[in-house]
Order: C-alpha cells, then sequence, then structure tokens
C-alpha cells in the first residue's frame, strides 16, 4: 500500500491489466515515492543543536545520487565520514553519535556537516554548522 506523511507518499501500487471484459490480463507493481515541497537538494540543520551526543543530520536528494557526508572539525580536519555511496531521491537522515573515526567521543566544539551529492546534473556540495555540547 501508499502511506502519506509530512514527507510525502511512499509505497507500493499493484495495477492490473484487464480486456474489454474485465478479464485479468497481467498485474504490475510500481514503487511510489514523491517527496512534497522537494524540488532541490537541501541539507537541513541538525538537531538537537547543540547535540549530546548524538545529532541527527537530515537532507533531501531530488534523485538518486551519490553521497558523501563528513563531518569537519573548524580547522578543516576530517573528524568522521558518516556515509559514502548511493541513495535514493527523498527526505533523509543520518546520525552522527558524537563520535571521531576511532570511536572516540569528540570534545565540544563546533563541527561542519558536510553534504556533496553528485547526480545526473553533476555535483554539488552544502555545509552547516553544528555545536557538540557536553
Amino acid at each position: 500500500g501508499v502511506t502519506a506523511n509530512a514527507s510525502g507518499l511512499e509505497g507500493t501500487l499493484d495495477l492490473r491489466v484487464l480486456d474489454r471484459q474485465g478479464l485479468c490480463l497481467g498485474t504490475k507493481r510500481l514503487g511510489i515515492l514523491t517527496v512534497a515541497g522537494t524540488d532541490r537538494e537541501e541539507l537541513g540543520a541538525s538537531y538537537p543543536n547543540p547535540a549530546n551526543p548524538s545529532l541527527t543530520i537530515p537532507f533531501v536528494l531530488t534523485e538518486t545520487a551519490e553521497v558523501s557526508l563528513v563531518v569537519y572539525d573548524l580547522l578543516g580536519r576530517e573528524i568522521r565520514r558518516l556515509f559514502q555511496g548511493s541513495k535514493p531521491a527523498g527526505r533523509r537522515e543520518i546520525l552522527w553519535d558524537g563520535r571521531d573515526r576511532s570511536s572516540r567521543v569528540v570534545p565540544s566544539g563546533t563541527y561542519l556537516i558536510h553534504l556533496e551529492i553528485t547526480d545526473s546534473r553533476g555535483a554539488r556540495a552544502f555545509t552547516r554548522k553544528a555545536l557538540i555540547q557536553k
């Protein structure tokens, strides 16, 4: 079935192909994904902000894309690569547990959340600040 929520519609729809007498000639299952109000990519505001200890990072893709989501400190050093790979269109969220790539808890401070998207229209990048407060 198809469900509706604030993000749009998502689910499957089963179609039956009928002849003029109403006999079923076959069926087809379609995947449905609509994204309400998203005609462009977006890196949303992370929450909670300030975070302690974890942070949810929302973003929107208008089509399937290669995605890179990385946390940097204010000196530009990579703290942790949260995701690298393909994601389908829609509203997405990735959780950062407040740890670096060696699983150590990061100190309180300001961090940069950097999202890179590559799809059929090329590459784009977005950056937002996030605060970790212990």
